[in-house]
């Protein structure tokens, strides 16, 4: 079964996680393949842009009372801080 499913549609790369078992979690594979995907999109001159339905990005770990301190370290100055705070405190 693929992962990843990749289609274009109207101008846009549409990449798709299909990993229902695992809730669509990423793991260094997944990873590499969308890295692959968005690398050959760039050689694409027909594409203007790159989307993925239903993309969430949550911590997981303060759900179970764990605060996302590794996290948190690496997505501060990427992600605007009210947003960062809001996912620390709910974990979505």
């Amino acid at each position: 079964m693929t992962e990843i499913i990749k289609e274009v549609r109207n101008h846009v790369l549409w990449i798709t996680i299909n990993r229902k078992e695992q809730r669509n979690a990423l793991n260094t594979e997944i990873m590499h393949e969308i890295a692959a995907a968005v690398s050959s999109a760039r050689d694409n001159t027909s594409l203007r842009a790159i989307a993925a339905p239903h993309a969430k990005f949550g911590l997981p770990e303060v759900k179970v009372g764990v605060f996302p301190m590794q996290v948190l370290a690496a997505l501060q100055g990427k992600v605007p801080a009210i947003e960062l705070n809001r996912m620390c405190l709910t974990g979505s």
